[in-house]
């Protein structure tokens, strides 16, 4: 007997994208609200990629705010580069400023 919901498929994973563009694993904190904030990408032409990473980042994301777990999480797609997402950004400054520079440049005072 078929099931005419298809409640079957409620579980079943997304099925990639494969059209060109910026693909971004994205937080919404209110339902009833349009706004979200792009967390990780862009992943250029791979929304594989970007659905890959969704439960990683959401993870992630409830390490910083507990109430997290309550977010809904997703992709998106935009034909133009938005940037980096929140924790792209956040990871670049980490590695930046983790990493020994020369003296006298931004960053380091200069000792001499």
């Amino acid at each position: 007997m078929s099931n005419p919901n298809n409640d079957d498929d409620a579980c079943s994973p997304q099925l990639p994208d494969s059209r060109p563009g910026f693909y971004y694993v994205t937080v919404r904190r209110d339902a009833p609200r349009t706004e979200y904030r792009l967390l990780r990408g862009p992943f250029v032409n791979d929304h594989a990629a970007a659905l890959a990473a969704v439960d990683e980042t959401m993870r992630r994301a409830m390490s910083y705010d507990p109430k997290a777990c309550w977010y809904a999480y997703g992709t998106c797609r935009s034909n133009v580069d938005l940037g980096s997402g929140i924790f792209d950004r956040l990871d670049s400054y980490k590695s930046t400023t983790s990493t020994q520079r020369e003296p006298g440049t931004r960053g380091v005072p200069n000792t001499s």
